[in-house]
């Protein structure tokens, strides 16, 4: 009875320090991010019950400034970060962070070519794109209707001729970011990519001679001297006063945007929106659109646990589960396509007259974008002084391109 007792307690004893062996195991890495994504973490920490994530939330801001610091210090950095993809290239190049290539170039054929391709520099991966915004056009179809306007609009010629039918001094077509900053200027760059456009070359060289800036510029500015734009400060109060009480009939902005935030701020006017594709600058045109941009996670070479590092980014980027719980927590639209035939994306949003929001997306060209911040300035300061009258589309076009050349040396 004696000898039972002990081996029974020799059992025990020994599954206890098998357990602490176990927990000892758990590998623990730490992640920046902006988002608010505990639920989205518990799901990974379930499924990889190896790895533990200690998230250390900041503003976006502050944690690229503090990145660049760590990266440049050698010290203090994370074992995996999240970046806005448009700044991406300013870490790309500072050889530190670790190539992803063996991890993940096989999923290569799952992403946008122009989203993965922003992730690509000197030949290697450095990132995983985790989100993505391409736009649509957002209307209201009771508005549509009471013009005898049909949708869809198939081409933004279309689009400026319905706007004159529309608008009327205190009702307008569409909202445009004024004063621009960062987000007018986003807005600006989603026409402009859909054209084709681009303020840089693949390889950060400015396009001097660009008739496309220059006519999308021109286009962007008479939609406020027609009267079909309505400038307003984007996401105020008056913004959205401005759709509640019927002032604007569009809004064509990334999917993410709409989806989330009209339903927000505007519930009342559930099923009198409806969504139509991005419309074609020509007839011949081919059917594009633009992308807000979105976001790319990393890992710091820094990182003595990269093993686990690599496994949450391909899990978050690279797989359904992880972007189906970016989807259903945060809103963001899935940068990996094969989430897209998840019943979560590919059924109707009551809402949107009940559009299936996914059929109504379109590839996007590449837009490459380099020091996004100051370039962001320069080209937002131009746009206010145009809409306040302070010079005309000549002269706009050509200081952002003196601008951008004398400050950046690109």
């Amino acid at each position: 009875m004696q000898r039972k007792l002990i081996s029974t307690l020799l059992i025990a004893v020994l599954g206890l320090m098998s357990l602490s062996v176990v927990a000892q195991a758990k590998t623990k890495i730490t992640y920046w991010t902006w988002w608010n994504f505990d639920e989205g973490i518990k799901q990974f920490e379930k499924s990889h019950p190896d790895i533990e994530v200690e998230v250390v939330q900041m503003g976006p801001w502050d944690l690229h400034d503090k990145l660049l610091v760590s990266l440049a210090a050698g010290t203090g950095a994370p074992d995996v970060v999240q970046l806005v993809i448009r700044r991406f290239d300013a870490y790309m190049s500072t050889g530190k962070l670790v190539d992803l290539s063996p991890y993940v170039n096989d999923l290569k054929d799952n992403y946008a070519p122009a989203q993965w391709n922003l992730t690509q520099y000197d030949g290697k991966t450095w990132g995983l794109p985790t989100d993505v915004g391409p736009a649509v056009v957002f209307y209201r179809k009771d508005i549509f209707e009471e013009c005898g306007i049909e949708v869809p609009l198939k081409t933004w010629d279309d689009f400026v001729a319905a706007g004159k039918k529309i608008a009327d001094g205190n009702r307008y077509m569409l909202p445009v970011f004024a004063p621009s900053g960062q987000w007018g200027v986003a807005n600006f760059f989603m026409y402009l990519q859909s054209r084709g456009g681009n303020i840089y070359t693949a390889d950060g060289e400015l396009i001097k001679d660009n008739p496309l800036l220059r006519e999308t510029l021109e286009w962007y500015y008479g939609l406020v001297k027609d009267q079909i734009g309505y400038p307003v400060p984007f996401f105020t109060p008056q913004f959205w006063a401005a759709f509640q009480s019927g002032k604007l009939a569009t809004y064509p902005i990334h999917i993410p945007e709409g989806m989330a935030n009209l339903p927000k701020f505007v519930p009342d006017l559930s099923g009198k929106w409806d969504v139509m594709p991005w419309p074609r600058w020509a007839p011949d045109a081919p059917a594009l659109t633009g992308n807000w941009g979105g976001n790319v996670l990393a890992v710091p070479t820094q990182s003595k646990k990269q093993e686990a590092a690599i496994e949450f980014v391909k899990w978050m980027s690279g797989s359904t589960e992880g972007q189906l719980a970016i989807y259903n927590i945060l809103g963001g639209w899935p940068t990996y396509e094969p989430t897209l035939e998840e019943p979560d994306l590919s059924g109707s949003n009551p809402y949107f007259s009940d559009a299936v929001l996914s059929e109504y997306l379109l590839p996007y060209p590449d837009f490459w974008f380099f020091d996004e911040a100051r370039t962001t300035q320069i080209i937002g300061k131009e746009l206010d002084n145009l809409f306040a009258g302070e010079i005309n589309v000549d002269q706009a076009y050509e200081n952002i391109i003196a601008e951008i050349s004398r400050e950046l040396n690109r």
